[in-house]
């Protein structure tokens, strides 16, 4: 911020579920406790909103194990509160859904279109998904490569474009 004032800046996007870290909730108060000015440059708190990994639950389910998003963005809101941060906004950093196990491109597809419109209408902004193109490793485990809005390969020279249901769901919110 000192660099360039006018510049919008993110904090890290944090994964909200304890798979890789204690979890969002968890990391952000004890971010907040030991050092409360942590995020004073900030311009929003990012956040990861997937429901688990690889995700496979779509963006408003609560059932067992999992996090809808809206109580995922009150959990956080919830705890930058506690810490006298409530003007901070919330961005979603990264947010998708691979095709993979039982979510297929339709799903894939309309879980986008769900997940846009649940988080723009809590104010959050920006709204990144990923990811554009699937990668070389497309359908095998992990599905990292399987989030795509395009299929492997689309942008390689001479290649057809291939897009996904999802490249013309993000098409049509945009």
């Amino acid at each position: 911020k000192a660099a360039c004032p006018s510049c919008w800046l993110s904090s890290a996007g944090l994964f909200f579920h304890p798979q890789v870290i204690p979890g969002a909730s968890e990391f952000l108060h004890d971010l907040l406790s030991a050092d409360p000015e942590g995020l004073q440059h900030m311009d929003a708190l990012g956040f990861h909103p997937y429901p688990l990994y690889p995700p496979l639950a779509a963006p408003e389910d609560n059932s067992v194990g999992q996090r809808a998003l809206p109580g995922m963005a009150a959990d956080l809101t919830a705890v930058l509160t506690h810490h006298g941060l409530a003007h901070l906004p919330l961005a979603v950093t990264e947010l998708g859904w691979p095709v993979h196990s039982s979510t297929d491109e339709a799903r894939q597809s309309a879980w986008l279109t769900r997940s846009v419109l649940l988080s723009a209408a809590l104010g959050m902004d920006p709204i990144c998904w990923y990811n554009l193109e699937n990668g070389t490793n497309e359908g095998n485990f992990p599905p990292e490569d399987d989030f795509g809005l395009y299929r492997h390969g689309h942008s390689l020279p001479g290649a057809p474009i291939d897009p996904k249901p999802a490249r013309d769901a993000m098409a049509w919110l945009a």
